[in-house]
């Protein structure tokens, strides 16, 4: 499905949010993105409404949505995703390769030399990732401080040739070869190294770590009654919309890689605002038949030509058959939609009258004239609420598809229902819950994980602190530098 409509439109309140409530009235699982916290409030709400399990995904995020302190004690309520944890064992490069890819596609494209780091750099990261995995910290701090080793060629290098029960899976050096092969030119390993650090760096923020650190708190593979909400702190959206990304990618891989017994619907409203989905045309045309349930929102078609480019936006959207539009306030959308609905005919009458020596005679001349059946204009004009829908199942077996066109009228009741649990049940019983368990699982590892055996006084600071500096003493033990020997 995809909904498009100017802000104001009425695009999520009039239609997305109608359906996101039928689908819990169903027991549908459900992937929520979410850009600004408002969807996040009201579906976290109703959803509990109807039994259902929530979970909210908000890396650096909590509390903007009120305006609230996110460093209020108490105020965290995001669950923790690991990444790797989607990897089946350190031997997974196709995991970390997909992983890889779409941290470097978030970089955006350059000249020829640029591409060529970015795809080095992309196999360098998957190889860093399986390092990672083989770790006892197999999570993204733990591949930033691999990243932050020095000599980092020598110790791999060294890995791979030494011949005891420390040697490299070799698995993992055949990822690693090709920057390996690079030790000569110092400068090329540099800049291959470079591209792969900037990837993860710009993870590695105080209020960021938390929601990467240690394993998932949540399934990775969602059951029936069960809704995780992925919030994009807008602030920073370069560097958490490549791991929301990253995020959503991976859990429609997992629910939808094989055939469901209970549908599993992805909600992406204003989608654009992640940037570049590279496999989301796949997922929408691929998926359908193993239950995934796709929808899409965004304020017009311009965003997806854009940001994919003309052609793979084309065939991002012709994968969705419903089409929902509102006032797009962009007359590329409205003429779009108004040519795939075609024409309609109309006979105008002219009447004529003469006089001459004979006497007055009238004629009556008829002609057709094909007109939009639905203008640019009126499309452009449309007031909040007012929508055409084009569904397969409007029509007959000979005409599917028959636009509807009308206003979308929401009764009073739901408007107070919505009202009430964006304020008082999110408020009041929701987050609360939420920030509960988040407190109770950083309580649990503060106990089960803190290792301060090998950390000076300086060092000593708060958790999230103990936690990076024990993975770069991790990474340090993992990869050594080679014996004086053997340099």
């Amino acid at each position: 499905m995809l909904v498009l409509g100017s802000p104001g439109s009425g695009k999520t309140f009039s239609f997305i949010d109608r359906v996101i409530e039928a689908l819990f009235a169903q027991g549908v699982s459900v992937l929520l993105y979410d850009k600004k916290g408002d969807q996040m409030k009201l579906h976290t709400s109703l959803a509990s409404r109807y039994g259902y399990t929530v979970d909210v995904f908000s890396p650096g995020g909590v509390g903007l949505e009120t305006g609230e302190n996110p460093d209020t004690p108490g105020a965290d309520y995001t669950c923790v995703i690991n990444v790797l944890d989607f990897m089946k064992d350190p031997r997974d490069a196709t995991t970390a390769g997909e992983l890889g890819k779409i941290l470097i596609d978030s970089q955006g494209k350059g000249d020829g030399k640029k591409d060529f780091f970015s795809q080095t750099g992309g196999i360098f990261a998957t190889g860093l990732m399986q390092l990672a995995k083989s770790s006892k910290y197999p999570d993204l701090p733990m591949v930033y401080a691999i990243t932050q080793l020095p000599n980092l060629v020598e110790r791999l290098d060294w890995a791979v040739r030494r011949d005891d029960e420390r040697k490299l899976d070799p698995w993992i050096a055949a990822t690693i070869s090709n920057f390996l092969s690079s030790k000569e030119s110092e400068k090329t390993a540099a800049s291959i190294k470079t591209t792969a650090e900037i990837t993860f760096t710009g993870f590695i923020q105080n209020d960021l770590l938390p929601c990467m650190l240690g394993k998932s708190t949540i399934p990775l593979y969602l059951k029936p009654k069960q809704l995780l909400v992925m919030k994009l702190d807008d602030r920073r959206r370069s560097v958490i919309a490549p791991l929301i990304t990253m995020c959503m990618h991976l859990t429609i891989v997992e629910n939808l890689s094989k055939k469901r017994t209970n549908p599993f619907c992805y909600c992406l409203d204003e989608v654009t605002s992640l940037g570049v989905f590279a496999k989301l045309s796949e997922f929408i045309n691929e998926y359908r038949s193993n239950g995934g349930i796709p929808i899409l929102g965004a304020q017009s078609l311009n965003q997806f030509f854009e940001l994919y480019g003309k052609e793979r936006g084309k065939a991002l959207i012709s994968g969705l058959f419903t089409h929902v539009l509102f006032g797009p306030n962009d007359s590329v959308t409205a003429e779009e939609y108004s040519k795939k609905m075609g024409n309609k005919t109309v006979v105008t009458t002219s009447v004529s009258r003469s006089r001459s020596q004979n006497g007055a005679s009238t004629s009556v001349n008829q002609q057709t004239h094909q007109i939009p059946l639905i203008s640019v204009d009126t499309i452009e004009r449309f007031p909040q609420g007012k929508a055409i829908i084009l569904n397969p199942g409007y029509g007959d077996k000979n005409d599917v598809k028959r636009p509807v066109m009308g206003k979308i009228g929401i009764p009073k009741e739901d408007i107070d229902r919505a009202i009430e649990a964006e304020t008082v049940i999110w408020k009041e019983k929701i987050r609360p819950i939420l920030a509960n368990r988040k407190a109770q699982l950083v309580k649990s590892r503060q106990q089960n994980y803190i290792d301060l055996s090998k950390l000076d006084e300086t060092q000593k600071q708060d958790w999230t602190t103990e936690q990076l500096n024990l993975r770069l003493v991790a990474a340090e033990e993992l990869l050594p530098m080679p014996p004086d020997s053997d340099k």
